[in-house]
């Protein structure tokens, strides 16, 4: 009943049913279906697949985690129905690193009450040794929050002002003020309003003190492209602010100091592990950057390593949304040479959603010959209208392919003419790349 229109995926089809059933039995019916703005509701009124893979995922760890200690299941489940976004989040990431660590290879994971000062979860392998887990979240900063919600403007902007289908490239050598982002705005609706015999091959570069705006037609021909909708791609770059480095250090030396003070003392039997979940918008290769910096500026640190947790959303070559678990083991040197020179000494994971990976998915750029590397924010977006005659293609009997797809914020729509009747067919697609849960 639950799993009606659900997209999900085939090993869990059979299982579907009752780990939805369980979230009922858990926050209650009218609870999810109802709108304040909670992770778990928003994904509950979706169906498109990365919804039901985030659910999944909750689900299948609080099944696994009941068996071992149901109380503790049940305080994790109170917080996050209960508590800020902040609070709740930590609470999930707490539920799904333990279900994922737990029980695999002879390791097993001690569950600690929500108010254990400094560490989230006790590791124990099988060879006696403990890994004790603190578990952070490094959300998306101020500055990324900033650029995400200008770019987001810049789209709805050039939604109510395009009257053709085109492309926009937008870059910025710096980061760009509230007053940078005002002056776009208004140079890009002069453009559009000066630039009114737009042809199919139009092309052109504008150059402001601040910016660089690349105008490409989106060739009609081409893509047979539907005429009475506006399609466009908009994809917009800034270099990161110069603060992004420094926040993580900064949060690096709070929980280091907490170690200090509240932490145990390692010994050949025990280490301290950060399991820092970092925000996509920066790329996994920068973290790991920042932290062998830290380690080698902080020799001293109570810190013995970092085990980095970028989820991701990326895309097969079908256009067809999947989780990427992307993550990386930092350690200081003779943590490395030492501790994890043995192999039962390793911790591992499984997760019952996701493919494991340790590279970033997204390509480097080159726009106009300039190289665009991954120290920048990144915005892209946009709507592809394809129009097919299903009536014409019939009757000279050709093959007819309809795309449906979402790549990285780009939907591609199909419009079609059957019997003289024009319809519109557009996929189950995610409202965007975040993962609420993850």
């Amino acid at each position: 009943m639950y799993s009606n229109k659900r997209i999900c995926p085939d090993e869990y089809k059979a299982s579907f049913e009752d780990l939805l059933k369980e979230y009922v039995n858990i926050f209650t019916e009218d609870w999810l279906n109802s709108d304040t703005g909670h992770e778990i509701q928003k994904l509950w009124n979706r169906t498109d697949i990365l919804a039901s893979n985030e659910l999944i995922t909750l689900g299948v760890s609080i099944d696994k985690l009941k068996k071992v200690d149901p109380d503790w299941v049940k305080k994790q489940m109170n917080i996050i129905k209960t508590c800020e976004p902040n609070g709740r989040r930590g609470a999930n990431y707490e539920l799904i690193l333990a279900a994922a660590l737990h029980n695999i290879n002879g390791q097993t994971v001690d569950l600690l009450h929500p108010q254990t000062p400094t560490y989230d979860l006790i590791l124990n392998l099988s060879t006696g040794c403990k890994i004790c887990i603190s578990i952070k979240n490094f959300a998306h900063s101020k500055k990324s929050q900033e650029f995400e919600k200008e770019a987001k403007s810049i789209e709805s902007m050039v939604k109510s002002n395009t009257q053709r289908a085109m492309q926009f490239i937008i870059r910025n050598d710096n980061f760009p003020d509230s007053g940078d982002w005002i002056s776009l705005r208004r140079f890009l609706v002069h453009i559009l309003k000066s630039d009114v015999n737009l042809n199919d091959n139009y092309e052109c570069q504008y150059t402001t003190s601040k910016w660089e705006i690349i105008l490409k037609s989106i060739n009609v021909d081409q893509c047979n492209l539907f005429g009475d909708k506006t399609s466009y791609t908009l994809f917009i770059t800034t270099p990161f602010h110069k603060n992004e480095e420094m926040r993580l250090y900064t949060k690096l030396n709070k929980a280091s100091k907490d170690l200090d003070k509240n932490g145990y003392p390692e010994t050949n039997q025990s280490i301290n592990i950060l399991f820092v979940r970092i925000p996509s918008v920066i790329p996994l290769k920068n973290y790991v950057s920042w932290t062998y910096d830290y380690l080698r500026r902080n020799p001293g640190s109570s810190i013995s390593g970092f085990i980095l947790f970028q989820p991701t959303v990326a895309y097969d070559e079908n256009g067809s949304p999947f989780i990427s678990l992307l993550h990386k083991v930092v350690l200081k040197p003779e943590i490395r040479a030492n501790w994890f020179r043995e192999k039962k000494r390793k911790c591992q994971f499984q997760f019952p959603i996701g493919v494991f990976a340790q590279e970033d998915y997204m390509t480097n750029l080159s726009i106009n010959n300039k190289y665009i590397c991954r120290c920048h924010y990144l915005y892209q977006s946009g709507n592809i209208y394809v129009y097919y005659d299903i009536d014409e293609l019939l009757k000279k009997q050709k093959r007819i392919t309809m795309h449906m797809k979402n790549t990285f914020g780009i939907h591609t729509h199909s419009i079609f003419k059957l019997g003289g009747q024009v319809g519109e067919l557009s996929g189950n697609f995610p409202p965007n790349d975040e993962l609420l849960l993850l």
